[in-house]
């Protein structure tokens, strides 16, 4: 059962979205993921070692200070 010319152009029209974004994507150079440990919301637990583990101030959980991860609150700490 072939499918409807209204349906073939919204395929072909989200196909020519995918690879527009796809190709912005494959311009940008990649990002380097920031470490907790060095973000001003992460706050190491006191018993651990200085690069043990820690928990965010923005409720993103416990990770440990080299952790490296995407995250859209990370603030550099200030030296």
């Amino acid at each position: 059962m072939p499918f409807s010319p209204a349906h073939d152009q919204q395929l072909a029209a989200d196909i020519a979205w995918l690879a527009r974004r796809e190709r912005e994507a494959s311009s940008r150079p990649p990002r380097q993921l920031p470490a907790c440990g060095a973000c001003q919301h992460f706050t190491p637990d006191p018993i651990n070692p200085p690069d043990g583990m820690g928990i965010c101030g923005q409720g993103h959980g416990m990770w440990h200070a080299g952790v490296r991860r995407h995250c859209n609150d990370f603030k550099e700490r200030n030296a």
